[in-house]
């Protein structure tokens, strides 16, 4: 009678326990996510709420380039006084290298859940140009950013909300080759995106920019033409090949369509398409790139422009 006694009220507790039963599997598995999510760390964590936008040219990022591209045919910008090229240097068109050094940093998580969190970073890049076809290798131009940039993501939905800088500044040996004049492009901004993933492996977001800082729309020779510097848009999306998320290599394609006042709301799509790869614990990818629409070296945001290129990028 005793162990009968025992065993009835030792039975609530063991089925509880058992895999099969509804309560305490739910509960041990929601117990078992809590407990790995409270061990994540919170400074410096290794994980992003929302990878920056693969096929974003203005991304931070470690990657180098070679680009085809027609962005000094017509000889002279929109954006200063007429410059020219020497008559033995023909320009279109244009062999470019491209380097881009950059870092996304993610610095703070102060939520942390079993769908997604907060996280708090920090991002720096520069991005230059330089004519490898002549043998002084000169220089076309370099880009910087510095922002500050907040992660969320809830399920399938994620965004980033930014404070940012940049700024452009031309090559000095393009600049006394062609006597083209720099331009103060610089400005400070607040952007946004938010995203949604309809399947593993793929997003689609939208968002937009407020420039509340702009030196560019106060330059004498753009103040007179009427350019203005407040905001942009921007939309995407990217895939990667279903079920080869865990895979040494898989198939992706991303596009990035962007639109800003400073341009007169000129269409700019940037299309990349190549595969991920993982080796010795780092991530790498190799892409063919186009791009069409304003350029994206802002000494020059109002020459249009049009490249091939292929890019080897990695997360170190």
């Amino acid at each position: 009678m005793r162990v009968l006694a025992a065993a009835l009220l030792l039975s609530p507790g063991i089925a509880a326990a058992q895999p099969g039963g509804q309560r305490g599997d739910a509960g041990t598995q929601a117990r078992g996510e809590a407990a790995a999510a409270a061990r994540e760390p919170r400074l410096f964590p290794a994980a992003h709420y929302f990878p920056s936008p693969l096929a974003d040219l203005r991304e931070p990022r470690m990657a180098g380039a070679l680009i085809g591209t027609d962005l000094f045919e017509a000889a002279s910008g929109r954006e200063r006084p007429h410059f020219s090229f020497p008559p033995y240097d023909d320009p279109s068109p244009d062999l470019q290298g491209v380097v881009v050094l950059g870092t996304n940093l993610p610095v703070w998580r102060p939520i942390i859940t079993t769908d997604g969190g907060v996280l708090v970073g920090f991002q720096v890049g520069v991005h230059a140009r330089f004519r490898i076809e002549r043998p002084s290798r000169d220089k076309v131009g370099t880009d910087w950013i510095v922002a500050l940039p907040l992660e969320a993501a809830h399920g399938r939905w994620s965004g980033r909300l930014r404070l940012l800088h940049r700024s452009s500044h031309l090559g000095d040996e393009l600049a006394g080759e062609t006597g083209a004049q720099r331009i103060e492009y610089s400005h400070e901004a607040v952007d946004a995106l938010v995203a949604y993933g309809p399947a593993p492996g793929t997003r689609v977001y939208v968002g937009g920019t407020y420039i509340f800082r702009s030196v560019t729309a106060y330059e004498r020779w753009l103040a007179e033409r009427g350019v203005r510097d407040a905001a942009a848009l921007q939309a995407g999306i990217e895939a990667e090949w279903p079920g080869l998320a865990a895979a040494p290599a898989a198939p992706l394609v991303a596009l990035d369509w962007q639109r800003a006042q400073r341009t007169e709301w000129d269409d700019e799509l940037s299309v990349a398409a190549g595969v991920r790869l993982n080796a010795g614990g780092r991530e790498f990818r190799l892409l063919l790139r186009f791009f069409d629409g304003p350029s994206t070296l802002g000494e020059f945001f109002l020459t249009p422009e049009s490249f091939w290129g292929l890019e080897l990028t990695g997360d170190l």
